[in-house]
């Protein structure tokens, strides 16, 4: 899965298409490419940290990092932009934006939406390898685990770039709604088994 491509994982350079300058077009493998190398190890390096010498482990390691690292991309992409930095794949947006243009929600929000559901399929995985540490630190990465995710729910809803970063206020609010929705969706499970 991992390619060695460095033009794919850079997002950094601006091109010029009709004489105005635009971000360079780089693909979601190209996005988890990067993420691999990078958020990726430093979920090999935690297992390492912490011990974790079953193989198996590794694979969600490195895809507990690269949610968390998918949840910095939603979560900073008004910063990044302003510095003309765009990591979030072009093929989600709609057109390939300019470097001099204002954010634009309408633009952005859908392709934030779409990292962070990409992120949920990783952070879902991450979740199963908890199994393979041992109590102590399996309470510390999954309370990490979950203010990150909780942050991604947040930003999915809130999803106002233009705005800038997203508000305290509103990551705690959804993360209450989240583990409301959670502790009614577990009642009514245990309610069904009498």
């Amino acid at each position: 899965m991992l390619a060695t491509s460095r033009a794919a994982s850079c997002h950094t350079k601006g091109a010029r298409q009709g004489g105005a300058q635009v971000f360079e077009n780089v693909p979601v493998t190209g996005i988890l490419v990067r993420d691999g190398r990078v958020a990726g190890v430093v979920g090999f390096m935690m297992c390492h940290a912490l011990g974790i010498t079953d193989d198996a482990a590794l694979a969600h390691a490195a895809h507990l990092g690269m949610a968390m690292q998918l949840t910095n991309i939603a979560r900073d992409v008004a910063e990044d932009w302003h510095r003309h930095r765009l990591y979030l794949p072009t093929e989600w947006l709609t057109r390939r934006p300019s470097l001099e243009e204002p954010l634009c929600d309408e633009l952005l929000a859908p392709a934030i939406r779409k990292c962070l559901k990409l992120a949920e399929r990783y952070y879902s995985s991450g979740e199963a390898g908890l199994k393979y540490l041992s109590p102590r630190c399996r309470i510390a990465i999954r309370t990490a685990a979950r203010v990150y995710r909780a942050i991604g729910h947040a930003i999915a809803a809130w999803c106002r770039i233009s705005a800038g970063k997203i508000p305290v206020a509103f990551v705690l609010w959804a993360g209450f709604v989240q583990r409301f929705e959670r502790l009614k969706n577990h009642l009514h499970l245990r309610l069904d088994v009498f």
